[in-house]
């Protein structure tokens, strides 16, 4: 058995995910924007596919390999793209598709090029797309760029300087890591970039780098390209994640020598085996509230939204955070979420309730772990109510109006004029 476990690549956990969603009738995986679907034909991940195939370097599995890829590139249009779903053959409404497609056919063309069939027509296929990705780079997103400039250093077999991709990667989203991740996985197995990454990596909760743009799935951070990157693929083999199709694009696997600090400026980390604490230190007002603080725990979460302007201190397991309340607006409130479960209790001055009060100590238990919360009014006038409730973080992507992953600690205004508030944690875990 352990024998067996050694054994599982990338390559095993993409095909046992794309093996679930494999239609009998066209061959094909289908899915729609990420779920399962019984029509929908999404070209990359069936290209990702096809890859998987490849990778098995058995007969059987490669020959499927290239029936799938014949015909997927029966669908490249005159421009020289493919569309996102074969339903949407000839219309293009990803141009950086592709760049998707070149991630693929280059590592096909590199590494199994004596198997190929008809390869001048699949040169000129990867000619076309590396046309088409080059007539909108100039104008193109900065991560889109950069992939361009990988694919391009791949395909010359040149280096690519990764410093001006670690001074913009802090304003990275944890999919937008795993992108770059997965282009440099093209050339190297170890750089300042992937160092970087890999010191926000989490053994138990995989991406804890900066906030913006991440999402969950249920109780958990939604997965994406940067789990598959770094987590071990004996752990992956036993969730069922469409996502996990994508495992075998990454064609090198990183190597590390230990982990480093974390090198980032207003986001700060911090992990030990068992927790993970991330926030930025410092925010500015923004039109809609976002992530800025996250706390991980066994099992657990712990999450806080703002729009206003915040300032977090943190001295060992003592957080604070300082809010600078402007105008009052309607249905104003302050949350803080917390993951659902069974053996969470919610404690107000010692005894059990579901509403509190400005100034008063609050307690959220669980079986290992104790966080102290109080919220308290630093300056200005008002009157403000607080409830324990079920509810949902705004990142939540299961939009099901009868599941509730998460407890929220709302702090509502009753009325006030302009305002500094300070919620102070104590985090105390393995008691």
């Amino acid at each position: 058995m352990d024998t067996l476990e050694r054994e599982i690549k990338s390559y095993h956990i993409a095909l046992a995910s794309a093996l679930k969603r494999r239609s009998s009738i066209t061959g094909f995986i289908h899915l729609y924007e990420g779920k399962d679907h019984l029509d929908a034909i999404p070209v990359f991940a069936n290209f990702s596919y096809a890859l998987s195939l490849f990778k098995a370097r058995d007969k059987e599995k490669i020959e499927e390999g290239k029936k799938i890829l014949k015909k997927l590139l029966s669908f490249q249009t005159g421009e020289g793209s493919f569309p996102n779903y074969l339903h949407q053959y000839p219309i293009c409404y990803d141009r950086y598709m592709s760049l998707k497609v070149l991630l693929v056919l280059s590592q096909i063309y590199r590494d199994f090029s004596p198997v190929i069939d008809q390869k001048e027509e699949f040169e000129q296929v990867i000619q076309r797309l590396f046309s088409h990705a080059k007539r909108y780079i100039d104008s193109a997103p900065y991560l889109e760029q950069v992939k361009f400039k990988i694919l391009s250093a791949f395909m010359d077999q040149d280096k690519f300087d990764t410093k001006e991709l670690i001074e913009k990667s802090e304003n990275f989203s944890s999919k937008e890591w795993g992108e770059a991740l997965l282009f440099l996985s093209l050339i190297s197995e170890q750089d300042p970039f992937t160092c970087l990454a890999y010191s926000l990596f989490h053994p138990n909760y995989g991406y804890i780098g900066p906030l913006n743009g991440s999402f969950f799935d249920g109780i958990d951070p939604k997965m994406t390209l940067f789990d598959l990157a770094f987590k071990d693929p004996k752990e992956l083999i036993l969730k069922d994640d469409p996502e996990m199709i994508f495992a075998a694009l990454f064609r090198k696997k990183f190597v590390f020598d230990g982990k480093s600090p974390s090198n980032l400026n207003n986001w700060k980390v911090f992990a030990d085996p068992s927790n993970a604490l991330t926030y930025k230190a410092i925010s500015e007002q923004v039109e809609k509230e976002e992530e800025i603080l996250r706390f991980h725990f066994p099992r657990h979460s712990l999450t806080f939204f703002s729009k206003e302007a915040v300032e977090i201190q943190q001295e060992e397991n003592k957080v604070s955070i300082t809010i600078d309340l402007e105008e009052s607006t309607p249905d104003e409130r302050i949350s803080l979420y917390f993951t659902y479960s069974d053996e969470v209790s919610f404690l107000v001055e010692g005894e059990k309730s579901s509403t509190f009060q400005m100034g008063e100590k609050l307690e959220i238990r669980t079986n290992d772990s104790l966080i102290k919360v109080q919220f308290s009014k630093i300056n200005g006038e008002g009157d403000f109510f607080g409830h324990f409730r079920r509810g949902n973080r705004p990142n939540q992507l299961d939009k099901d109006l009868f599941s509730a992953y998460d407890y929220l600690l709302d702090l509502r205004t009753v009325r006030r004029s302009k305002a500094k508030l300070k919620i102070t944690f104590d985090l105390q875990m393995n008691r």
